[in-house]
């Protein structure tokens, strides 16, 4: 009879997995949300095959050249199709991991509890770095285990290729490669004394030169990015940042859910798989934590230490038979995630006139309607289209351009005072010297003063789109000809 309810129990959780997974997929294409300009960004490089971009290793962007490729630029919905994908993927890993460490039972539940929280729920309708990080943090962490107990050459090689093209994904994914040489060092240290572990870290590295190599042509600009995104030349010590990022974890993660893992995570002894579950969490958590004691850090950083964490909630549930807290952890964690999808209808349905200030989705609004209107504008087809907000550059080229006809827009980057901030300014600025013979489309949010630039400057078209009645979108679009040089500019 136990074993009988055990069975339900778990059938329900994965029609849970299920509904969840083919939730994200249809809210990705119901919500039908414009691109945030960072996945505007993103798809812009995706034109470009490159093992590199400004800010971020290339994955993401090879994602968005993979899913585009074979669905074709319908709509946004291909553009960002991969971040449902690989978190539903990343699931399935978790399961893997709990089921490898401790059971089934714990896999299924570990499964469910990831997959419900709220940052996945957030972060399957936008594609981001995060997506191929987890999947690719999860995966290196499973090859890892199944190669300490087999001590294959080949799976210690595959380790060490995922471990490498995680790195691909995003920088983040060292923080693994540490914690995963520390349960070497403190718990299989004989490991060591075998090939198999350096045959890993030489395929990772081998992997990640691609990267290094694009960096060193490019004077390591991902690498001054990331340093610069730290702010770690303020002043020292931000306990309100740290608390902001304490407490938010309790949003993204769940709030029972992390309520369990800071029980777990506060245990003066630890099992052997607790040790690796602590081996591939507390690095990253350590790291993030000092960072928002130090400076800033984003909710979203700690991410891959869910994917641990998940597991070892699961198993203080199953250990324990807390279902009663599984059953609150799950149900507060769809509550938020139901809120957060439906919430638009939810503003209609009780009456609630949508404001900048009440709408989680303000940041994505109104772009694409914009731009819609930007396409009235007539101006010769050989015109460059320069700004100097990557924003603009990024949502013109998605939006302007007829990607299934071939015809891309030729953006540039409007940059007089020479500092590389974006991809545009690296790859893509209009040359210091004066072009008489060229002609282009300035675009900007603000009223400009380019006369002293160019010797002729014509204001086309003013652009705007109502969002809500406390949002306007609104854009300045300037013909412009006779390039002057950049050091005749006034402004």
């Amino acid at each position: 009879m136990a074993q009988a309810l055990l069975h339900r129990n778990e059938g329900a959780l994965l029609l849970l997995v299920c509904g969840l997974v083919i939730g994200r997929f249809a809210a990705v294409s119901i919500l039908d949300l414009a691109l945030f300009y960072d996945e505007a960004y993103y798809h812009f490089w995706s034109q470009d095959f490159a093992f590199g971009y400004y800010s971020k290793p290339p994955v993401v962007a090879w994602l968005i050249a993979l899913t585009t490729t074979l669905a074709g630029h319908v709509s946004e919905w291909s553009v960002r199709i991969a971040a449902p994908t690989m978190y539903g993927l990343t699931g399935f890993i978790v399961y893997l991991i709990g089921q490898q460490l401790m059971d089934r039972r714990v896999g299924v539940v570990a499964m469910v509890v990831f997959l419900s929280t709220p940052l996945v729920t957030f972060n399957s309708l936008f594609i981001t770095t995060d997506a191929p990080l987890l999947f690719f943090w999860a995966l290196t962490a499973y090859i890892y285990l199944i190669a300490l107990e087999k001590n294959r050459m080949s799976l210690w090689v595959l380790c060490g290729v995922l471990g490498g093209v995680g790195l691909l994904s995003k920088y983040t994914m060292g923080l693994l490669a540490i914690g995963l040489l520390a349960h070497l060092s403190l718990c299989y240290r004989d490991r060591l004394k075998t090939p198999g572990p350096w045959l890993a870290a030489v395929s990772a590295f081998a992997v990640f030169s691609t990267n290094l190599a694009w960096n060193y042509r490019h004077d390591f600009i991902s690498f001054q990015h990331t340093s610069e995104i730290s702010q770690l030349s303020g002043p020292i010590f931000h306990p309100d940042q740290f608390l902001e990022f304490f407490l938010g974890q309790f949003l993204v993660f769940g709030p029972v859910v992390m309520w369990l893992f800071l029980i777990v995570l506060m245990r003066r002894h630890y099992s052997k798989a607790e040790k690796f579950l602590l081996a591939i969490t507390l690095p990253l958590l350590l790291l993030i934590g000092t960072q928002a004691l130090l400076s800033r850090a984003h909710v979203n950083w700690a991410a891959p230490v869910y994917i641990g964490a998940s597991i070892w909630v699961a198993s203080y549930i199953e250990v324990n038979a807390k279902r009663m807290l599984l059953l609150w952890a799950l149900g507060l964690n769809l509550a938020i995630a139901g809120t957060f999808y439906a919430y638009p209808s939810i503003q209609q349905l009780v009456g609630i006139e949508a404001t900048k200030s009440n709408t989680p989705f303000k940041r994505v609004s109104g772009w694409r309607e914009l731009f819609q209107k930007v396409e009235q504008v007539s101006a010769h087809e050989d015109a460059i289209w320069i700004s100097d907000s990557r924003k603009l550059l990024s949502y013109a080229h998605f939006y302007l351009s007829d990607f299934e006809s071939g015809r891309r827009l030729t953006v540039a980057s409007f940059n007089p005072s020479g500092e590389i901030s974006n991809h545009f300014d690296l790859l893509f600025s209009i040359p210091r010297a004066a072009d008489a013979n060229a002609d282009y489309i300035f675009l900007s949010e603000d009223p400009r003063e380019l006369e002293g630039c160019f010797e002729t400057v014509l204001l086309a078209e003013r652009v705007t789109h109502e969002v809500f009645p406390t949002l306007t979108r609104e854009l300045f679009i300037y013909q412009l000809s006779g390039f002057k040089g950049y050091e005749y500019c006034s402004d």
